[in-house]
């Protein structure tokens, strides 16, 4: 008689097959954004070419291990100058999680497994150093004064992290560069009372310690928002327009044998004309190739072919489009503050922006009572 299949442990094979598996996945994608980061640094590093000159890096970042590397060559003052506080902390709490972690498992090691697999119930595979093997209850202890050490340490290093981040804000808020930077000598100031005028503004806040640079009286302008959503949509339309303009222009040139080579971007919105079309190599290609689509709004634009509305060139309306609705959004804009200067009470609302010349005059102003009235010129909301 056969002898009954006894259980068998997989934990040893599960966890091999588990690290293989992280580990390859691991290698394959740290492989690929290494490789795809240099081809692309408008996605993956634009701050080395776009931006202010002191916040690019000047550490190159090239290679595999370059964009791991780099940082390192930078202190903690230049680091933060080129790429913020937020990013510096969030580098800081890995950096801290390592260590933190690797100390809990050099000390935790060498501790709970001889504890859970020395004389216990002796399970196969990897659950003889689990706490499932203990039989003695009294080395459960062992667990519990680490679990408490443990909490106790990540407690203490989360309320030092905190210490330090506040330090370090407070020099970062109070650094020179920052200091007269717009968003640091600005506040908003809401409930103002209705009839109050720029004058009588710039009198309040001017007692304040270097006085007012500016103020901005808040106005109502849902048409010009409007159109700005409308602008943002018809660019995006014009951009895809264009990009398969370019496309089918390509694939045109390559049809007829004449390679990829030489700008395919030639004539986007108008055709070449006699003369040009001996200096360009893409002559041939067909104005019914370019963008098209029939100027028809929802819902006609269900029915605009069974209407009979013609096609039209797609870059050349968006591109008449687009510089009609700049001129009238710059009008609105210009509407916009003579009507702040004038103190027109159409649209007014009841907020302004004032900016002062020191940073210190903004902190006054913002924790200042100002108006004796409850809920009048508050709240003020700085940085």
């Amino acid at each position: 008689m056969a002898d009954p299949p006894q259980d068998t442990d997989v934990s040893v094979a599960t966890f091999v097959s588990s690290a293989i598996f992280t580990t390859v996945v691991s290698a394959v994608l740290f492989l690929v954004f290494a490789i795809v980061r240099p081809r692309y640094p408008r996605v993956y590093a634009p701050k080395s070419y776009i931006g202010p000159e002191h916040e690019r890096p000047h550490h190159s970042t090239q290679g595999l291990f370059g964009w791991v590397l780099g940082p390192l060559k930078y202190s903690e003052p230049q680091f933060i100058e080129r790429c913020g506080l937020d990013a510096y902390m969030f580098l800081e709490f890995l950096y801290k999680s390592f260590y933190l972690f690797l100390g809990f498992a050099f000390l935790a090691i060498p501790v709970l497994i001889p504890l859970n697999s020395s004389n216990q119930l002796n399970l196969e595979g990897l659950n003889q150093f689990a706490i499932a093997n203990i039989q003695t209850k009294q080395r459960l202890w062992g667990h519990l004064v680490l679990t408490v050490l443990f909490c106790g340490v990540t407690l203490t290093l989360g309320m030092h992290c905190v210490r330090q981040y506040i330090i370090r804000r407070q020099t970062y808020l109070m650094s020179e560069r920052h200091a007269q930077s717009l968003q640091a000598t600005t506040i908003l100031i809401c409930g103002v009372p209705k009839g109050e005028d720029l004058q009588e503004l710039y009198d309040i806040f001017g007692a304040f310690p270097g006085g007012v640079r500016r103020i901005w009286l808040a106005y109502a302008a849902p048409e010009l928002e409007k159109e700005i959503i409308d602008r943002n949509i018809l660019t995006a339309k014009l951009e895809a327009a264009e990009c398969a303009l370019i496309r089918a222009r390509l694939k045109h040139r390559i049809k007829n044998g004449k390679g990829a080579s030489g700008s395919s971007t030639d004539h986007l919105s108008n055709e070449p004309g006699p003369q040009e079309q001996t200096a360009h190599s893409d002559e041939s290609f067909p104005s019914e190739s370019r963008p098209q689509h029939r100027p028809a709004t929802f819902p006609m634009s269900l029915f605009a072919s069974c209407c009979g509305i013609e096609k039209v060139d797609s870059i050349q309306v968006y591109r008449s489009e687009l510089s009609n609705m700049n001129a009238s959004i710059l009008a609105k804009q210009q509407a916009g503050m003579t009507a702040m200067r004038d103190n027109s009470d159409k649209d007014k609302m009841r907020a302004a922006f004032i900016q002062f010349n020191h940073q210190l005059g903004a902190h006054l102003a913002t924790q200042s009572v100002i108006h004796r009235k409850i809920l009048t010129m508050g709240p003020r909301q700085l940085e």
